[in-house]
């Protein structure tokens, strides 16, 4: 049996950054949107800083992404932003689930295609949250067909200047991923 390596052999590091650079990305994202980083109408154009990254990693690093660790990120973030417990959770495990069914197909295509598909479970976290809200807050389903109140509207613009945000999230990680992953002669190599 030989000891040499082979061409599919990953190194100390790149095991290291497979699971460290999601993990430090996700807690990133967390730390961008629980800071106020800007009031009045300029808190209108920023997005979803966790949607973004976690679909990025689970298209293109699948096995980085346990279920467990969505659900953390889905109640951290519904202690941040004072949503019913276990709403994003739900939505962030939705999301995954029919990312990680896909993403097979996503990592092979362009940057148009994945930005496509992330729209479309865009608008589906989107809605599923603003139905899940209506349910768990009593009184509210006779506001069902007021779909133009403030919070709606507040919440199609969040769905879509997270999904405007989804280039620039994707070109920067699949640089990181490229650097740390994938670079074989950089200095993480062995």
């Amino acid at each position: 049996m030989s000891l040499e390596r082979t061409p599919k052999a990953r190194t100390w590091t790149q095991l290291l950054f497979g699971v460290f650079m999601p993990m430090a990305t996700f807690i990133l994202a967390l730390l961008f949107d629980a800071v106020p980083m800007a009031t009045g109408t300029a808190a209108l154009f920023l997005p979803n800083f966790t949607l973004p990254i976690l679909f990025y990693w689970t298209v293109h690093t699948p096995r980085a992404v346990p279920l467990i660790i969505v659900a953390i990120l889905g109640f951290a973030t519904d202690t941040l932003h004072d949503t019913p417990f276990g709403l994003h959770a739900l939505a962030f495990i939705v999301l995954v689930l029919g990312a990680k069914s896909q993403s097979r197909h996503l990592a092979g295509l362009g940057l148009l295609f994945n930005w496509a598909f992330f729209a479309l479970a865009t608008a589906i976290y989107g809605l599923m949250l603003y139905l899940i809200t209506l349910l768990a807050q009593p009184g509210l389903l006779g506001d069902f067909f007021g779909l133009a109140g403030p919070a709606a509207l507040k919440g199609v613009q969040l769905v879509l200047t997270t999904i405007v945000a989804y280039i620039p999230f994707h070109l920067a990680l699949t640089a990181l991923q490229r650097l740390f992953l994938y670079n074989n002669e950089g200095p993480y190599s062995s």
